[in-house]
């Protein structure tokens, strides 16, 4: 993958389609005397080879009219139990739990068929490929290494993430003691729910900048930006979000609930204002300066979440509004004319959406078989988590790295 910074040009960085591992290293050659990965390559390609096989899908031509178009899934029916205690189990996998926001979680509840087992079923064969999610419904089942029983449980439980989240053999195998079902989840099935609600996130917040009068006249690019620098922030009920007097430094848009909106009367009452819900904003002025809260904003019932937007980060990256306003995306600065001009790829859709940004599918306009990720990451999120460094390093040691698979 390529690490690429959202204000820089696309075409501006190396483009990488894997990478085998993470070294934290900012000379590769290493002072203790080890040797660099590109000796080790070199010397032993063959054992490269092998360990690549066992983490990359077999190429095949890419059908982009399927890929990021047909993200439609068979939906199946729950009653509320089962519902919650699949909930329960997603949610109780550290592996699982990172990676979902409501959407995601009640999707894949949704997607998740169920399956029974006769006692002494051998679900899962240790070192075989794996393409399936599993919360056990009933049951006990148990966990074999080796042949060996190492563990054993019951109903409630997520096994089987890694398949779907890495591709990953299976590390055990997994054996049903009594009868059992549970509800499965498979990768491809995983993949567009990722990828759907990814895209439906972006678009949505797209839509909600748009609406604002103070961002309208911003083309859409640089609304695209905007969007990379929203946060999504939770409020429990009774929680004021701003208070009437508070120094202004961020700006919201309530992409669920409802809030109330007060002022303070001259003998220190709360006065109704009125009510914000979804979609609507409040606090725009503070992207331009530090005026004070105008009014007391409050969440209600059960709670809001809003997307919130920074000025510092704001005017630090995109500069003044006023100027981001002025910037013509129609007739390109000469500075960027030869960007422009020397970009061969497109991008076919998002493949998946984590902390730090975003992966896209990327495709030759000569060539569309020849595909590869492309790895957008957020500076705004790499500062704050100190993370510039590690960044650089992944980017040089895939870049000293000689491999088909890196360009």
């Amino acid at each position: 993958m390529s690490i690429q910074s959202e204000k820089s040009s696309r075409g501006s960085t190396a483009n990488v389609r894997d990478s085998d591992s993470e070294v934290s290293s900012e000379d590769p050659k290493i002072s203790t005397g080890r040797k660099t990965i590109s000796e080790i390559v070199q010397s032993n390609p063959d054992k490269r080879m092998r360990r690549k096989r066992g983490i990359i899908a077999p190429h095949a031509p890419l059908d982009t009219t399927r890929a990021f178009t047909d993200l439609q899934y068979d939906k199946y029916a729950k009653d509320e139990v089962s519902i919650q205690q699949i909930k329960r189990a997603i949610m109780s996998n550290d592996f699982l739990k990172n990676i979902m926001d409501d959407e995601r979680l009640d999707a894949v509840v949704e997607a998740m068929s169920p399956q029974e087992f006769p006692a002494g079923s051998l679900m899962i064969r240790e070192g075989e490929s794996g393409s399936h999610l599993y919360v056990s419904a009933y049951g006990r089942f148990e966990v074999l290494k080796g042949g060996q029983v190492v563990k054993n449980f019951g109903s409630g439980e997520a096994f089987g993430e890694l398949a779907i989240l890495y591709k990953a053999k299976r590390f055990a195998s997994i054996r049903c003691i009594t009868e059992a079902k549970v509800w499965t989840l498979e990768r491809r099935v995983f993949q567009k729910i990722m990828v759907r609600s990814g895209r439906q996130e972006q678009e949505d917040n797209m839509r909600f900048l748009s609406s604002v009068p103070l961002l309208q006249g911003i083309h859409p690019i640089e609304l695209a930006k905007i969007s990379d620098f929203l946060k999504r922030e939770f409020f429990a009920t009774g929680t004021p979000v701003v208070r009437q007097g508070d120094k202004g430094d961020k700006f919201y848009i309530i992409r669920g609930g409802t809030v109330a909106v007060t002022k303070r009367d001259g003998d220190g009452g709360e006065r109704p204002v009125g009510v914000l819900k979804r979609g609507e904003y409040f606090g725009e002025q503070a992207l331009l300066h530090e005026d004070r809260r105008l009014a007391t904003v409050t969440a209600m019932a059960p709670g809001v979440e809003c997307l919130t937007l920074e000025r510092g980060p704001f005017t630090e990256l995109l500069g003044n509004l006023e100027e981001l306003k002025n910037i013509r995306h129609a007739v390109p600065r000469p500075s960027q004319q030869k960007k422009t001009s020397e970009v061969k790829s497109e991008i076919v859709g998002t493949m998946g959406v984590g902390g730090f940004g975003r992966v896209e599918l990327v495709q030759y306009k000569k060539e569309p078989s020849l595909t590869f990720a492309l790895k957008c990451l957020k500076k705004i999120d790499m500062v704050q988590q100190q993370q510039q460094e590690h960044a650089f390093n992944e980017k040089n040691i895939m870049m000293a790295t000689p491999s088909t698979y890196i360009s």
